[in-house]
């Protein structure tokens, strides 16, 4: 293949550009601690593992995700609302990058290639915007 006929490279955020696993870990933690008073019962490496269980490498919404967490830990002052509009107003603040993504990225740019988000939807965004990519 001639790399002269590339005009595009195409990213998928979490897994290729964002460490998805330590962004998720940091941001379950910090959710539960917002949360504590309602979810006292709870302790935080449960409330953590069915979070990653539920998400399933994000194969399932989070509404549900969230769903599921408050039926399952029984939990009755709080609804899965607050824990899902917590997760769209904070998860940004969540997203570390790979270490050699911004050089990658700026090496991609230097070579005039164009750089695409797939799946590009609000949240997506504000990931890459925190992580000042764009």
């Amino acid at each position: 293949m001639d790399l002269n006929q590339i005009k595009a490279v195409v990213f998928d955020l979490e897994g290729t550009l964002l460490d998805r696993v330590k962004s998720r870990e940091k941001f379950i933690e910090e959710q539960y601690e917002r949360f504590h008073d309602y979810l006292i019962h709870v302790q935080l490496a449960d409330f953590k593992k069915a979070f990653i269980e539920l998400d399933d490498d994000e194969d399932n919404d989070k509404p549900d995700l969230y769903k599921e967490i408050i039926k399952r830990f029984h939990v009755d002052r709080l609804t899965w609302k607050d824990l899902f509009n917590d997760f769209e107003m904070h998860f940004y603040r969540y997203v570390f990058p790979y270490y050699d993504t911004l050089y990658t990225l700026e090496k991609l740019s230097q070579k005039a290639f164009k750089l695409v988000l797939s799946q590009m939807v609000n949240l997506r965004l504000n990931n890459f915007d925190y992580i000042h990519l764009v």
